[in-house]
């Protein structure tokens, strides 16, 4: 009776806790993005089918459900100041966005139909912010559950306090909490090895929404979503045949996801014919972003992909302020990571492994989306923030707390016994 009772009141107060840090983020997030929209030209295109919905537009996007509301004189509507409703009465036209289904505006037509004017794009707004919030919770709370405090409190920490995830929180067109389903699925699947017949399918739908709203950035949701069971595959030997199936089969369940949703918008785009579609995606929507020939695009294009990869590499970790201070943190970790292993001799192959994988999510979609990355500099470097600052974050701090650089205080937080070898007992 004594135990359920101490259960409970755990339990409530873990409860508490997360909904605090609910709050906290949320109000954190609107204030950071209260002042301005990040990225309007991409925010119009969710915002369109709104207004159109308020306005009883024609605005038929063919079974594409975002777009743009475009005037005479070249103005997005969001450019406008004014009365929407006489600056529309002059003539508009709205063009569906066909490089991805966008099957959030079907949601936020529904949400602008039920509630007038802005107060339904700063809900929806809000909405997204919640779901970062709630989904990073979430991951690091299981991070607690398998790992340590520590660990879960840098890469919160860290989370939260991103510029680039504070910018990117709010967007209806980028929904970046999608980006971090995959991988608390990883981290599910870890912690409850007996509903991975459960969680495995999840991947797949996972996967299969977010192509259905965009394929920015697919590549390092997939790498993401497998981080902490390929860090555990590399470091733990013991476990390495049933973490191999796992590994596969997250693999099979993103692939099919992807491919899922590119066979519908290959339906769409094609007018019915699949395989037109599929040609027509392979020249517009895929080479354009990858490795296509120069000489297909608009001059705007020809410098993204005529760049080599060390090019567009070099964008990330010397091209600017941030990218200087990404490949410091990276030198910076393996320094500390190369040190403990020769001249301290402690084991951190785990840690070492966290950072090796986490750091394939960034680069995954720099080197595969070569043309993309080359051409969005001022966006793409938030990838950095799925997950491999978090780990190089807990990684540095770890090592301050165990050579005394840190506070006593601050080191009981971590335990005397390895919390690595503890909870990977």
């Amino acid at each position: 009776m004594i135990d359920s009772r101490e259960k409970t009141k755990k339990g409530l107060c873990l409860f508490l806790v997360f909904c605090v840090l609910f709050f906290l983020m949320e109000c954190y997030y609107f204030r950071e993005s209260k002042d301005s929209i990040f990225q309007k030209a991409s925010e119009a295109l969710a915002v369109g089918p709104m207004i159109a919905e308020q306005n009883g537009l024609e605005a038929d996007g063919h079974g594409f459900f975002l777009g743009r509301i475009w005037f005479g004189d070249n103005r997005l509507l969001t450019e406008i100041n004014g009365d929407e409703a006489s600056v529309l009465a002059d003539g508009y036209s709205y063009i569906p966005y066909t490089s991805q289904i966008g099957i959030q505006g079907i949601v936020y037509r529904w949400v602008a139909g039920l509630i007038p004017g802005p107060a339904a794009e700063q809900l929806l707004h809000l909405a997204c912010m919640a779901g970062l919030s709630f989904f990073l919770l979430c991951i690091c709370w299981q991070i607690c559950k398998r790992y340590d405090f520590v660990f879960a409190a840098c890469f919160l920490g860290v989370s939260v306090l991103s510029p680039w995830l504070s910018k990117f929180a709010g967007s209806m067109y980028w929904l970046s909490f999608l980006w971090f389903i995959p991988m608390l699925l990883g981290l599910l699947a870890l912690n409850h090895p007996r509903l991975r017949w459960v969680i495995v399918p999840l991947y797949f739908l996972a996967v299969f929404v977010k192509c259905l709203c965009g394929y920015e950035y697919v590549s390092s949701v997939m790498m993401a979503g497998i981080l902490f069971p390929a860090a555990e595959w590399l470091f733990r030997k013991e476990e390495r045949k049933k973490l191999t199936g796992l590994l596969i089969a997250i693999g099979l369940a993103c692939l099919l996801g992807f491919f899922a949703a590119l066979l519908i918008h290959a339906w769409l785009y094609g007018g019915g014919d699949v395989g037109q579609g599929l040609a027509l995606l392979k020249v517009e929507l895929i080479e354009r972003r990858t490795y296509g020939n120069a000489e297909n695009y608009g001059e705007e294009f020809s410098e993204a992909m005529n760049a080599s990869v060390f090019a567009t590499l070099k964008l990330y970790l010397w091209g600017s302020t941030h990218g200087k201070s990404m490949l410091l943190v990276l030198l910076l970790t393996a320094g500390c990571l190369a040190y403990q292993k020769w001249g301290q001799k402690k084991d951190c192959r785990f840690e070492g492994s966290l950072y090796l994988v986490s750091v394939l999510a960034p680069l995954s979609w720099f080197v595969l989306a070569k043309a993309h990355s080359y051409f969005h500099p001022h966006i793409n470097p938030v990838l950095w923030y799925l997950g491999w600052v978090q780990i190089c974050a807990y990684i540095l701090v770890r090592f301050l707390m165990e050579n005394r650089l840190i506070s006593k205080n601050f080191r009981l937080l971590y335990g005397q016994e390895d919390s690595m070898e503890r909870s990977l007992k």
